[in-house]
C-alpha cells in the first residue's frame, strides 16, 4: 500500500483505523529519563545526553495503566535511555498485564540489559510484543550508529528471547526487531532481513522520523524509499497516539521527551479522557488541520507526519 496515494476504500478503512477522539489507539507510558548506554545518531540523546534521571513511580504507572483499563488498544510501554533501566521495570510488565487485560502490550527494547533471567520474565508477564530495536546489520555499523562494540552479544539476547519463547510456551509473545532506515545503513537491509526473517516474527526496516530536527545534525538522513509529500498534511498523532510521561503529564507526541513545558495536563489531578478530549487537544488538532503550526513546539521542523497515511481530504481552508 502506497500510504500517500490511497484507494477511496483505503482512505476511509485508514481514517477509521486512525482518528480516535474518545481514546488513542496506541496509548503510551514512559518508564522514565536514563541515561543510555548507547548513543543513537537517530536519537537526540547523541547530542544531548539525559542529564537528570528521573523514573516512574509505581503509583504513577498504575494510574496510567487504570486510566486504560480494559479497553483492547495498544500500551505501549518504553523509556528515554532503556525501558530496562527502570529498577521495576519486569514487575511493572506484570502490573500492566493484570490493570489492562484487553491491551496489546509492546514493550521497547534495545535489548543490552537482556538477560537469561529477564527473557523469562519476559516471557512469563504475558506482554503481547516485544520490539527489539536492533537497528544496524552488522559490528561495524552498529558501532557507527550507537557508539558501543556489543553488537554480537545483543544479536545473543534476542537469539535467547527466542529460545525462551520456546521454551516457556509463550506463543502469545510477537518478537520483531527492525534496521533502522538511513541512507547510512542501506546497503544491510536485504543481509539484515534475511538473517532475521524466520528467526523473529518479524525483521523490518524502520522509517526514519527526524525527532523535530532534534538529530539533523548527527549524520544520518531518510533513505531513498522514503517519501516526504511536498504538500504538508495534518499528523495524525494528534488524533491516534499519546504518551504519558514519568510524572503523569501527558505530552502531545513522542518528541516532548524530557518533559513538556506545557503539558496537556496530568493524569495524577485530570481524567485521562478529558485531556484527550479536551479544549487545548482540539486547538492543537485544529492548528494542524489548518497547517497553522508555525507557533506549535517541534511542528515546523518535524516530518513523523509523513510516515503516517494520507487520507486526508482537502477543503477550501483546511484539511478534513
Amino acid at each position: 500500500m502506497d500510504i500517500h496515494n490511497l484507494t477511496p476504500e483505503e482512505k476511509a478503512q485508514q481514517r477509521i483505523t486512525h482518528l480516535r477522539l474518545d481514546f488513542p489507539f496506541s496509548y503510551g507510558i514512559s518508564l522514565g529519563e536514563f541515561s543510555c548506554m548507547l548513543r543513537c545518531r537517530m536519537c537526540p540523546m547523541h547530542s544531548a545526553p539525559v542529564t537528570k534521571t528521573r523514573a516512574i513511580s509505581t503509583e504513577v504507572f498504575q494510574r496510567a495503566c487504570d486510566c486504560l483499563g480494559e479497553r483492547p488498544v495498544n500500551l505501549e510501554i518504553s523509556a528515554y535511555g532503556e525501558t530496562f533501566q527502570h529498577p521495576d521495570a519486569d514487575a511493572l510488565l506484570f502490573t500492566a498485564r493484570a490493570a489492562c487485560p484487553n491491551a496489546d502490550i509492546v514493550v521497547a527494547t534495545n535489548g543490552v540489559l537482556l538477560s537469561e533471567d529477564r527473557c523469562k520474565r519476559i516471557v512469563d508477564s504475558g506482554i503481547d510484543h516485544l520490539s527489539f530495536s536492533l537497528d544496524a546489520g552488522s559490528s561495524q555499523s552498529y558501532a557507527w550508529l550507537t557508539g558501543a562494540d556489543n553488537y554480537e552479544r545483543v544479536c545473543r539476547n534476542l537469539e535467547t528471547l527466542v529460545e525462551q519463547r520456546e521454551r516457556r510456551g509463550g506463543k502469545h509473545l510477537k518478537i520483531t526487531t527492525h534496521i533502522i532506515g538511513v541512507q547510512e545503513l542501506a546497503h544491510e537491509f536485504d543481509a539484515f532481513l534475511k538473517r532475521w526473517t524466520g528467526v523473529v516474527d518479524y525483521a523490518y526496516v524502520r522509517q526514519y522520523g527526524n525527532w523535530a530536527g532534534l538529530v539533523d545534525n548527527n549524520g544520518v538522513s531518510p533513505a531513498h524509499r522514503q517519501v516526504i509529500p511536498a504538500e504538508r498534511y495534518p499528523c495524525t498523532w494528534l488524533w491516534y497516539s499519546t504518551k504519558i510521561e514519568p510524572n503523569g503529564d501527558v505530552s502531545k507526541c513522542f518528541v516532548h521527551v524530557t518533559g513538556d513545558a506545557n503539558p496537556l495536563g496530568n493524569i495524577m489531578e485530570q481524567d485521562f479522557t478529558d485531556i484527550w478530549q479536551g479544549p487545548r487537544m482540539q486547538a492543537l488538532r485544529e492548528a494542524h488541520l489548518r497547517n497553522d503550526i508555525g507557533g506549535l513546539e517541534h511542528c515546523p521542523s518535524c516530518i513523523v507526519w509523513s510516515l503516517f497515511p494520507h487520507f486526508w481530504n482537502r477543503g477550501a481552508q483546511r484539511w478534513e
